[in-house]
């Protein structure tokens, strides 16, 4: 395949029986049931559980606090004994406490929090505001959109439903792991040749602090740490130095053991009273978004860039993602309802897809796993006030984009630069997702490799053909289909004409040469029957614009892989369904 040419984005059914296999319900993660008797509000203060130490009976209870002092990426040392039976603040985010009762030792854990008094004391951070967004990422490791879809269905749905966000079905990995995916993501380059430090990498938090705005990267597996070579922490706030200090008090002394133990946790056998997946009494995704929490809390109102990174999860076990689903969501909910996302972007994402599990060995596993993914919340009044932005982002969800786009896009937010009138450069590596995103583009020209381009070809038809007709008839009546539930409200819609028609190629061809490697191309498609052809209708009444892609295997067999996408405007077209996101796109109001 020529990666010059434009791309289609391939479409596939997340139920597809090709995948069903991969796919069960994993067991609650169990952690341990006992509860600290030290924690850390939201003030950051250290406080003693006092009805925890009531009914322990504990008489003579005395505490000793230690700010836990991070030496480099992979060590930590602990600072000098404080004394904290009563209330404190203690400078640090993480603080190792002790406690013992009559001289006997009966607690000893790590604590988390803010603290923000000694962060402000140093920097000064200016208010977020309608011009001046605050930007949160949340995502985990090797997390594709089709898993994220399959595995974290309420986390889905209240991004798409209840926030209307813009999912990204053409986003694509740009390399093979983390470091060249999130780091084009984060620098807006490649770094392949960086060594020793990160010292010199233009990182865009730094860009966000330099304009005021309060910074936290937060990660929890150091062993796969994204970012090797700091210097110094780089961010205001950066979790890494909690996990890593979690591993050094109580190391794990059999890292095999752990394997075989989390693989048989997977499996849904259960060998240990407390998952490797959790600190104490809490599953290590549920420390990061409490986290999260007290450092949006903290920094209320003023602008913030936060990214929260889950590494461990599902990095090796793609069902283990649905372990943090309702957790994920809650978060979401509460982001929404306390109003952290009335001046905010917020960004559910992944480096790439999985790279290890056997989903790899199907072709739909093949493609998604180069396929993350993407999904960007974007305040109402930004859509109200720029309507193109929202037009735009609307298109691009069904077009090729990077993470050399996103990285242009954080920059559109630094500069708070939303009213766009220049023209877009189509062969640009990086466009703002603001702007329109050719449809012609190619993955030369957003500069993915071949080994990762998923696009297939095409090549237009007459849209009178037979064949196309009977196809274009079957998807408006697929668009019925989905409105039945709402025929009260919704006119039945008829076909008014054909307005594009084209057949897509896959020509992968096998690379002899590429057989130790994983190549796309090296999938041969056998089934010669089983034809793709991409379609764009206009239907009647409303002149609603639609485009899918059908599977054809004759004229009466043939299905709509994937969703209907609506490309053009509705307005008001659908306000008898307003609440009803998912069937605003394609009712007619009676």
């Amino acid at each position: 395949m020529d990666i010059k040419s434009a791309c289609v984005i391939p479409k596939f059914n997340i139920f597809d029986s090709s995948i069903s296999e991969f796919f069960w319900d994993v067991s609650p993660v169990q952690c341990e049931s006992s509860e600290p008797i030290m924690y850390m509000d939201n003030d950051g203060i250290v406080r003693v559980n006092q009805s925890l130490k009531l009914s322990s009976g504990y008489q003579s209870l005395n505490c000793t606090c230690q700010p836990v002092i991070r030496i480099d990426d992979d060590d930590i040392t602990l600072g000098t004994g404080i004394r904290c039976t009563e209330p404190i603040y203690i400078s640090g985010d993480f603080i190792y406490a002790v406690c013992t009762n009559g001289g006997k030792q009966v607690y000893d854990g790590l604590l988390y929090g803010i603290d923000f008094k000694s962060v402000t004391n140093n920097k000064k951070f200016k208010n977020e505001s309608e011009n001046n967004l605050s930007v949160y990422f949340y995502g985990f490791d090797a997390l594709s959109g089709l898993i994220a879809k399959r595995t974290m269905p309420l986390t889905m749905k209240y991004l798409e439903d209840v926030l209307e966000s813009y999912t990204f079905n053409g986003y694509t990995k740009v390399g093979d792991n983390t470091w060249p995916n999130l780091g084009g993501l984060l620098t807006g380059g490649r770094y392949e040749q960086v060594k020793k430090t990160f010292t010199e990498v233009p990182f865009i938090w730094n860009n966000f602090s330099q304009n005021g705005y309060v910074t936290m990267f937060s990660e929890e597996y150091p062993r796969l740490s994204c970012f090797k070579g700091f210097n110094g922490q780089p961010t205001d706030h950066f979790t890494n130095t909690f996990f890593v200090a979690a591993e050094k008090i109580k190391p794990i002394k059999n890292r095999d053991i752990r394997k075989i133990l989390l693989f048989m946790e997977y499996k849904n056998i259960k060998v240990s009273d407390s998952s490797y997946l959790c600190i104490g009494n809490t599953p290590k995704h549920k420390i990061m978004i409490n986290y999260y929490k007290r450092y949006i809390e903290a920094y209320k109102n003023r602008r913030k860039f936060g990214m929260s990174f889950n590494t461990e999860l599902g990095h090796d076990y793609i069902n283990f993602y649905n372990l943090a689903d309702k957790d994920s969501a809650e978060f979401l909910k509460w982001m929404h309802e306390t109003g952290n996302l009335d001046n905010a972007i917020f960004v559910f994402f992944s480096d790439h897809g999985p790279r290890y599990s056997e989903i790899q060995n199907t072709n739909i596993g093949r493609v998604t796993g180069l396929m993350p993914i993407f999904t960007v919340y974007v305040p109402k009044h930004i859509k109200q006030r720029y309507p193109q932005i929202h037009s735009n982002l609307l298109k691009n969800t069904e077009r090729l984009t990077t993470v050399f786009d996103v990285h242009e896009t954080l920059q559109d937010v630094i500069k708070s630069n939303f009213d766009h009138s220049e023209p877009v450069d189509k062969h640009a590596r990086g466009i703002s997702l603001f702007k329109p995103i050719p449809e012609t583009r190619s993955c030369y020209d957003a500069d993915i490799p071949e080994h990762y381009c998923p696009c297939y070809a095409s090549e237009d038809i007459d849209v009178k053909n037979k064949r196309v007709q009977i196809m274009a008839f079957a998807l408006v009546k697929k668009v019925n289909k989905l409105l039945k539930s709402h025929a009260d409200k919704c006119v039945h819609l008829v076909l008014s004409n054909v307005i594009k028609a084209s057949k897509i190629k896959s020509n992968f061809e096998r690379d002899k040469s590429m057989e130790e490697r994983f190549s796309i191309r090296s999938y041969i498609y056998n089934n010669e029957q089983d034809t793709r052809y991409l379609l764009v209708v206009e239907t009647k009444p409303g002149n609603a614009k639609f485009e899918a892609t059908i599977h054809y295997s004759s004229d009466t067999s043939m299905e709509v892989s994937g969703e209907i996408s609506r490309i053009n405007k509705y307005g008001n077209q659908s306000e008898c369904i307003h609440n009803v996101h998912k069937l605003k796109l394609y009712c007619f109001c009676k």
